[in-house]
């Protein structure tokens, strides 16, 4: 077990118009949602449209479906708003006992803000929230009072599906990360929903894949190059998770401590491979380099970006120079949420097996929509190197200490040995934690950590 310290809770013409007012929407909900961004750079690459603009028998025009993407990410900020439902109730939602019965969410509750007899797709005024113990919105969705014209027109495209019930209609759209419904993005059910199932209490990966179809695609990036040993060890570990995809791009050399540094473009990359032979690209220059030589020249759309494994710790106000979280952060900006992993390994030899178990621990925990948005904005996650003393103890879901992100050094020794025999349990910071023998998870921000001292 590992223990962790969690310091804080256009191809045409006619697509012109919608690019520039969908540009400046995406870059607004890039940190809340990613549909507008995956959108944009499948159509920009080839054409193609991702599973929330495919199904049913219209097809959806390029536009139609940057339209919708960027409707579905503010679906994702709404809910995003009110993750707890006393925050919805107290903005003034009230219980819909007739959308739990017409929409249900078996062991969950509807709740409903206000009344409307227009649809605005920009406005939601529902959220279904399923009880895991501990409420959390797994749909977001309208209701519109019923009026001579009938149901609504809805989103583009044929898929959505009003239910009539109680004097109004109701749509459910599935957008929230864990509960996503790539099989109908608008279904009335879930199986992860049903028969008393909760996704978050499965012990098994079962009913997320079954309505996750589409593999997660997954960027691997670092800052020790593409044949460093921290993301040989990661990629070794992917390939053991179900359900996901990935690239490995990363720089052709070592460029630790190289920050956000980028360089103006045109960019070098040429075929590589990491330490075990798995085929990557090899970019010329920083850690940042490489995110945009994947996400701007080759047009990618990862839903996630991974950084790391970095050969020793990114902590505290060490993590501006980090190239780990400097590619992770350029990710970030460019609408891809990502997790910056580091090992340490400064003063001992890095244990990688225990830093990939933790890293792939965070993955799931990130795919299943408890960690990132809105818990963090980007989730940095340090693994100490117990060096044959004691061990590390705890999972990467323990929440242990207070509510402090990334901070000064505080007069700590940066590289001094991780006590894995330590006793202590109340931290100043994640550094304090770290070299208490803590796996530690801080958020460090777009920029720089929230919570700053």
């Amino acid at each position: 077990m590992h223990n962790t310290f969690n310091p804080q809770p256009a191809r045409v013409q006619g697509v012109k118009g919608l690019f520039r007012a969908a540009l400046a929407l995406g870059l607004t909900l890039s940190l809340s949602g990613c549909f507008w961004v995956i959108a944009y750079q499948d159509i920009q690459r080839d054409g193609s449209h991702p599973w929330w603009c495919q199904g049913g028998t219209v097809t959806l025009t390029d536009a139609e479906c940057l339209e919708t993407s960027a409707y579905f990410d503010f679906a994702v900020q709404y809910a995003q708003q009110y993750w707890d439902p006393s925050d919805y109730t107290a903005a003034g939602a009230v219980t819909d006992a007739v959308a739990e019965t017409a929409v249900p969410v078996e062991n969950g509750v509807a709740y409903r803000l206000g009344t409307t007899t227009t649809f605005d797709p920009m406005v939601p005024n529902m959220i279904w929230y399923a009880d895991d113990g501990n409420y959390r919105p797994v749909a977001v969705g309208w209701a519109v009072d019923d009026t001579a014209s009938g149901p609504p027109a809805g989103f583009a495209g044929d898929q959505d599906a009003w239910t009539l019930a109680g004097g109004k209609y109701y749509l459910i759209t599935r957008v929230i990360r864990g509960y996503q419904h790539h099989t109908n993005v608008f279904a009335t059910s879930h199986p992860c929903l049903s028969g008393g199932a909760s996704l978050l209490l499965s012990t098994t990966e079962a009913c997320y894949l079954a309505t996750h179809t589409v593999p997660l695609e997954i960027l691997v990036v670092n800052d020790d190059g593409i044949e460093g040993h921290g993301i040989d060890a990661l990629v070794q570990g992917l390939k053991t998770v179900s359900g996901i995809t990935f690239n490995i791009i990363a720089p052709a050399t070592q460029q630790s401590g190289t920050g956000g540094s980028s360089s103006p473009p045109p960019l070098t990359a040429n075929p590589g491979a990491t330490l075990s032979g798995d085929v990557g690209i090899a970019v010329d220059g920083f850690p940042a380099d490489a995110v945009l030589h994947a996400l701007r020249d080759l047009k990618l759309s990862p839903d996630l970006t991974m950084s790391g494994i970095n050969e020793g710790q990114n902590l505290a106000s060490v993590t501006p120079a980090s190239g780990t979280v400097g590619a992770a952060r350029r990710s970030l900006k460019r609408g891809i949420p990502s997790l910056a992993l580091s090992q340490g390994g400064i003063t001992v030899t890095p244990d990688f097996p225990a830093g990939v178990a933790a890293s792939l621990a965070l993955l799931e925990n990130w795919r299943l929509g408890k960690a990132g948005k809105p818990f963090m904005d980007l989730p940095n996650l340090n693994i100490p190197s117990c060096d044959g003393t004691g061990t590390i103890t705890g999972t990467v879901e323990t929440v242990v200490g207070v509510d402090l992100s990334s901070g000064p050094l505080n007069g700590t020794s940066y590289v001094g040995p991780q006590n894995c025999s330590s006793t202590k349990t109340v931290f100043v910071d994640d550094l304090d934690a770290f070299l208490n023998g803590w796996t530690s998870i801080a958020d460090v921000g777009l920029v720089q950590p929230p919570n700053w001292p």
